[in-house]
């Protein structure tokens, strides 16, 4: 886990992922409901414990396929696809959870 994190921020990648958010105003709205959320109950804390539960939901291969979609483009509809397969896998506090450690490294 700590080395996908380490990879995607010494290839570039990281920077490249805050773009796409910063630049799409419908990932910047599901982002933004983890605004002044309370956390002291949520099940991730980290970005750390975050990564690793979305590499174990998700999975790496699924990760690298929503990412070479935004690299070559991506409609609203296919955004939409993956913000439901996202709803699917995890329970609301956990996505939640997620929605607030993306906001607070987003906005660091």
């Amino acid at each position: 886990m700590d080395s996908v994190y380490v990879e995607l921020e010494n290839t570039g990648q990281l920077e490249e992922i805050k773009q796409i958010v910063n630049n799409d105003p419908q990932i910047q709205q599901f982002i933004a409901e983890g605004k002044d959320v309370e956390t002291s109950n949520l099940p991730y804390k980290t970005k750390e414990q975050a990564t690793r539960a979305i590499i174990q939901k998700v999975g790496i291969s699924e990760l690298q396929n929503m990412q070479s979609k935004y690299q070559y483009g991506i409609s609203a509809n296919e955004i939409n696809d993956i913000l439901s397969s996202f709803e699917g896998k995890f329970t609301e506090e956990e996505i939640l959870a997620l929605k607030v450690i993306a906001y607070e490294e987003l906005n660091k």
